[in-house]
């Protein structure tokens, strides 16, 4: 009987070890099954548990991150993920997630992507956009059917174009979006940039923005005034409505 209960101990603490030190690269493959192969993580240091990386995705975004996951919320189906900068050189990204099955929260996040992942999200739309968009927030929740919380975007050195079009620069353009039952919603304004930005964003929970905005220029010509539409189809596929003139 003691035999056996040595074994078992042996056993029990040999395992333990095992899963103290599981490698980081196993963050990697649970992140590209979690996002169907959309997000990965390259050049994994470290271990499941406490590591560092770099972000990839749709071949324009590399983020260089370090995390760490508590082990014991998970034997209850909780994910609880805290994202940092991975040097002391740079602020972000940060954020605090706690994941379940129904429902993620997110506390503190701050992270800034490049604009151009919208073009690899929605290749056909013909927008062509530059610069950087940063997310922060203090408190979201977010379930599949609602919001708690709220949001803001900010989209520095912003360039926009539709198709083959001359870009035009737009500045920074900001979004404080507040939460209202199934959506996030807000007003756009911009500040500096050729053209003064004035309109709408909304997200619904499915994660389909919902986008009306005109952009006038500082210079007064309303022949050269822009309107632009975004809606998402039901079939995945993103509507756009741009018109040039008054």
């Amino acid at each position: 009987m003691r035999r056996a209960l040595l074994i078992l101990v042996a056993v029990a603490a040999f395992a333990a070890i095992v899963v103290a030190l599981a490698p980081a690269s196993l963050a990697s493959v649970a992140l590209e099954r979690l996002t169907g192969d959309g997000v990965a993580l390259a050049e994994a240091e470290g271990t499941f548990w406490r590591g560092r990386g770099t972000v990839t995705a749709a071949r324009v975004v590399r983020i260089p991150v370090a995390w760490s996951i508590e082990p014991w919320p998970l034997l209850r189906g909780e994910l609880h993920l805290r994202m940092f900068p991975p040097s002391a050189a740079v602020n972000s990204p940060r954020a605090e997630i706690l994941a379940r099955r129904d429902a993620v929260s997110t506390r503190d996040v701050d992270v800034t992507l490049p604009a151009r992942l919208v073009e690899a999200l929605a290749p056909r739309s013909g927008i062509r956009i530059g610069g950087n968009v940063r997310l922060t927030t203090s408190s979201l929740d977010w379930t599949s059917a609602t919001f708690v919380g709220g949001a803001r975007v900010d989209w520095q050195d912003a360039d926009f174009a539709i198709s083959v079009d001359p870009p035009i620069r737009l500045g920074t353009v900001s979004a404080p979006l507040a939460s209202a039952n199934d959506r996030l919603t807000g007003p756009i304004t911009s500040e500096g940039g050729a053209f003064d930005v004035r309109g709408t964003l909304s997200l619904a929970t499915s994660g389909a923005p919902s986008l009306a905005v005109t952009m006038t220029p500082r210079a007064g010509d309303s022949a050269q005034v822009r309107t632009l539409a975004i809606t998402a189809s039901p079939d995945g596929r993103w509507n756009v409505d741009f018109r040039v003139g008054p």
